[in-house]
């Protein structure tokens, strides 16, 4: 579509037919205009500053020749003109250009914060990741000192063992020291009642004595020579005395040892008792102490196992996490790469533009030069026509080379906007799957210290 200004509907006619039309329409313009050119110069050698068109356009009444001399000059003049405007329509494109490497350091810049935002959540799950080391050797100690009370349990529970076994033979012994006391009691009961046999003998002999013995109102020759001397009777006084003397005294060593054999064995009963009480709380006490024992060694059982399930548990996502560590920093190695390759093709591509930029303005002030040399002689742009349109050709083809080199710059950019969000969702999923892996690491640590 032409954009092109024109002020009266003549001059549109004319631009129309001259820049528009069939390029065998344009042939045979430039067959017609093979003869008016030394008409050319008689019209517009005058006019250096003013432009032909209005030339044409004031004269009312203008011959064939003027007419078709003033067609060419204006169409030249509109061709140069609109090479003018080809090289100022390239200028926004650079200034698009530009905007859009403005746009490109401003998401640099935004992909720049979020790399450090990853840093900071990588640092954050490293220190996370720290404490739960510091957690985990905490369990670690927690272990070790309840693996040091139950052997301090084991060995309080071969010493009550030992001390128990050794109540047990002090029990047997005081058993035995019983049972021979009580046999020994049995035998001075015995005794005593051998005693006591031989003691009413020996006092129903001397009743007997007594009785034999005759009263001193009758007595007759045959009793006085029966009867015995006062030397006998004497004698067997005396030893009624000792006798009865010997039985009180064995009597009272009967009682005093039976008495002595009763404290003690009541004694050894009372030590038994305690004895065996003592051995009752042993026992109890042992039985308290193995239960406890029997608890410590399952609860043990159940650390060790979760020990080892933490420790594998530990040992593989202490390998996912440094895998991902390898992997993030390989990942943040390669967008460092391609970034820094991109600012470097970006600021080569700049360096290029701003020199495509200086060389379409040497050539913008060139073509003023020439509109100018061109305004002042007609004639000569005329005969420079052939190279404007050979210029204006080369133009079109860099600027449409700036077009392929603009559109090449817009896939690139596609592309880096295609592998951010594919390398923001790859960091947004691998996040998440830390976050996901630090709570389950959280919730671990948790039933760890609260178990």
């Amino acid at each position: 579509m032409c954009m092109v200004g024109l002020p009266t509907p003549e001059a549109l006619q004319i631009h129309f037919d001259y820049e528009h039309s069939v390029p065998n329409s344009d042939s045979s313009n430039e067959k017609s205009n093979d003869k008016p050119k030394k008409t050319e110069n008689k019209n517009f050698a005058p006019s250096a500053t003013a432009p032909p068109v209005d030339a044409s356009l004031a004269t009312p009444s203008v011959t064939p020749q003027n007419q078709l001399s003033n067609v060419n000059g204006f169409a030249n003049v509109e061709h140069v003109n609109n090479v003018s405007a080809s090289q100022n329509a390239g200028l926004p494109n650079v200034t698009e250009l530009e905007a859009e490497i403005k746009d490109l350091q401003a998401s640099l810049t935004d992909e720049k914060w979020y790399t450090t935002e990853l840093k900071k959540e990588y640092d954050s799950l490293k220190e996370e990741h720290s404490n739960t080391c510091t957690d985990l050797e905490n369990t670690k100690q927690q272990m070790k000192i309840a693996l040091a009370t139950n052997e301090e349990l084991a060995r309080q529970k071969e010493e009550l063992n030992q001390k128990a076994a050794k109540m047990a033979e002090a029990v047997a012994d005081l058993q035995a020291k019983k049972d021979e006391f009580e046999r020994e009691k049995e035998a001075a009961c015995q005794r005593s009642e051998n005693q006591s046999v031989e003691l009413e003998k020996a006092a129903t002999w001397v009743r007997d004595l007594e009785s034999q013995l005759p009263s001193s109102n009758a007595h007759d020759d045959t009793t006085k020579l029966q009867r015995p001397g006062a030397d006998d009777v004497m004698v067997l006084k005396k030893e009624l005395v000792s006798v009865q003397t010997l039985m009180d005294q064995m009597t009272r060593e009967s009682e005093d040892k039976s008495h002595k054999v009763e404290e003690e064995r009541q004694h050894l009963q009372q030590l038994l008792d305690e004895a065996r009480q003592q051995a009752l709380l042993t026992q109890e006490e042992f039985d308290k102490y193995k239960a406890e024992n029997e608890r410590l060694k399952g609860e043990n059982l159940e650390k060790e196992v979760e020990k080892d399930e933490s420790k594998k548990l530990f040992a593989v996502e202490t390998e996912k996490l440094r895998l991902l560590h390898a992997d993030m920093d390989e990942i943040r190695k390669e967008e460092l790469n391609n970034v820094s390759a991109a600012l470097e093709k970006e600021s080569s591509y700049s360096l290029l533009l701003e020199k495509e930029v200086n060389k379409l303005k040497e050539e913008k002030s060139e073509m003023k030069k020439q509109l100018q040399k061109l305004n002042e002689d007609v004639q000569s742009a005329l005969e420079k026509s052939i190279s404007s349109d050979k210029l204006m050709e080369e133009t079109r083809t860099e600027s449409d080379l700036l077009k392929m080199e603009k559109w090449e710059v817009e896939n690139q950019l596609k592309s880096a906007e295609e592998t951010q969000k594919s390398l923001k969702e790859k960091s947004e999923t691998e996040l998440t799957e830390m976050n996901a892996r630090y709570e389950s690491l959280i919730c671990e640590c948790d039933d760890l210290k609260s178990q």
